[in-house]
């Protein structure tokens, strides 16, 4: 019978379409392509200045776990110079996204998730290509899931569309979405947990949905888990829609527990190792400053959030929406308000982004109850009125936003990040196979281009530099470093973690690959 209801319903829905008069339809035909040329534009513009691929710290973690989950295998084994006198720091083969695990052995540093979602999106072409393909996808997912989470909200189609197009216009939005990084995958699975979650209360087997995505989350960024809290308000006191969310969510959450156990000996762990230090009380009054300072030039409307549950009647569906989208808000960023490094840029509100959509929705509520207010106060006009108002706020917001993403330089990330692979490309040519480099900032992304021994400079001391370099050259091995130019700026480059004296042989992006020449000298 539902699937009869579901069924009368859509044809209904076309009869009413088709009894429209002609201007009517066409009208909203074109408006309708108008949106598909934007969004079409939208992605190709995006899918031109991706940079999907093993660069820094993060992105080459993940890309690294990626092949390491390719091969079957969780442990990475570490490039090790054979026959080094004494004992070694622990990090001195160790390239970033890794942490030393044992006798030459590596754990990841970060979440399994996205490299899990890598490796399903590469099946039948290259990790590379299906690195973009997963975040081309969840990039569109999005905007989807804000979306439908603006039509649960009450909001009509073309309310909806515009709070895709603020999510999408977004600076921290396109920044996060253009490089390989969680923060932008971990707002599509949220916001798409919320979106399940609130539909089962209609149909109670989305809740299995629902408990899916959020361990598919939760392996993302445990983090992810706090998107439970909100979900109260879409599951309330049925406890069927709660045993349907656990039955979804408790394989992910049984396979998550397993692999920390297997990786780190502890069911709840993370590679992060021990984090409670960076979460204090006196990183929350900086944190809520960066919050009140950036979050109006990512957001413009959000001030218009205030009234997103005014005029709506008690009982009312929507205002329970609203809720939900509150207590997301509040949890999430609550949680970060703690953490150390939530306060110190822009780019580091990338913690809350999740939160993005719900916080657009509700904006996007409280500006079209404005426009209802303006509507019946100006009779005779207020159909102009309104539309007035609209343009106004949209106008204002896309200015806004667009000169954020120009002085942040939000469109270049992903052009930046494009940067190591040309530099690995350049090492490939340069320097042999069996050579031993010492860097830093490129070590995840040499560590995922070649077989290099990859020694950490900024981990070692001079003295420590100076013996894995005489074991090198016994053993016949030539010794390079490359290095980013802020490397090069920072005192102990060469003399303290790099010992001897080195040649420049090749620039890349301002990025400089160097061979060593006299271990036993020094820079001048």
């Amino acid at each position: 019978m539902r699937l009869l209801s579901v069924v009368l319903e859509r044809l209904a829905r076309v009869w009413r379409f088709l009894q429209t008069p002609k201007g009517v339809r066409a009208g909203r035909a074109c408006g309708w392509l108008a949106v598909l040329a934007i969004l079409v534009w939208y992605l190709a513009m995006m899918a031109g200045r991706m940079g999907i691929c093993a660069g820094g710290s993060d992105s080459s973690g993940y890309a690294n776990n990626a092949r390491l989950i390719m091969a079957g295998r969780l442990f990475a084994e570490q490039r090790r110079i054979d026959g080094v006198p004494g004992n070694l720091p622990p990090y001195t083969y160790v390239p970033l996204g890794f942490a030393p695990s044992g006798e030459g052995r590596m754990t990841p540093t970060y979440p399994l998730g996205m490299s899990a979602l890598f490796v399903a999106a590469s099946l039948g072409t290259s990790l590379n290509t299906g690195m973009t393909v997963a975040m081309g996808l969840m990039l569109f997912g999005s905007l989807g899931a804000t979306y439908a989470l603006a039509r649960q909200s009450g909001l009509g189609r073309g309310w909806a569309v515009l709070c895709a197009g603020i999510l999408a216009a977004c600076p921290l939005f396109k920044c996060m979405s253009l490089q390989a990084m969680s923060d932008m995958p971990a707002l599509f699975w949220t916001t798409l947990a919320l979106v399940l979650a609130w539909a089962s209360r209609e149909r109670r087997w989305l809740a299995v949905l629902a408990g899916i995505v959020v361990s598919v989350a939760v392996f993302i960024r445990p983090s992810n888990v706090l998107v439970v809290v909100p979900m109260l308000w879409a599951l309330g006191v049925d406890w069927r829609r709660w045993l349907w969310l656990g039955l979804g969510g408790m394989p992910g959450a049984a396979v998550w527990m397993l692999t920390n156990h297997a990786l780190f000996g502890r069911y709840v762990a993370t590679g992060y190792g021990d984090v409670s230090a960076l979460f204090a009380w006196r990183h929350v009054g900086p944190t809520l400053r960066n919050y009140a300072e950036t979050l109006p030039q990512l957001l413009p409307l959000l001030f218009l959030a205030v009234f997103a549950v005014c005029g709506r009647r008690r009982g009312d569906g929507t205002r329970a929406v609203a809720g939900m989208a509150a207590t997301w808000v509040l949890v999430l960023a609550a949680f970060y308000a703690f953490y150390a490094c939530t306060q110190e840029t822009w780019w580091y509100l990338r913690f809350v982004l999740p939160t993005f959509p719900v916080l657009i929705v509700l904006s996007v509520c409280g500006l079209r109850w404005v426009c209802r207010r303006v509507e019946g106060t100006v009779p005779g006009w207020r159909i102009l009125a309104a539309r007035t108002v609209v343009v106004l706020a949209v106008g204002i917001s896309l200015k806004v936003q667009l000169a954020a993403s120009a002085k942040w330089s939000a469109l270049e990330f992903g052009i930046f990040e494009r940067a190591y692979p040309r530099l690995c490309a350049r090492v490939e040519e340069v320097v042999p196979h069996d050579a031993v480099i010492f860097c830093m900032q490129t070590s995840g992304a040499l560590f995922y281009s070649g077989r290099w021994t990859i020694v950490r400079w900024d981990l070692i001391e001079k003295t420590t530099a100076r013996s894995l370099m005489a074991v090198a050259a016994k053993a016949g091995r030539p010794v390079y470093a490359v290095l980013f130019p802020f490397e090069l700026d920072q005192e102990h480059c060469f003399r303290r973690g790099l010992a001897g004296r080195w040649a420049k042989i090749a620039t890349v992006d301002d990025n400089t690959i160097w061979r060593l020449e006299d271990a036993a000298g020094d820079m001048e």
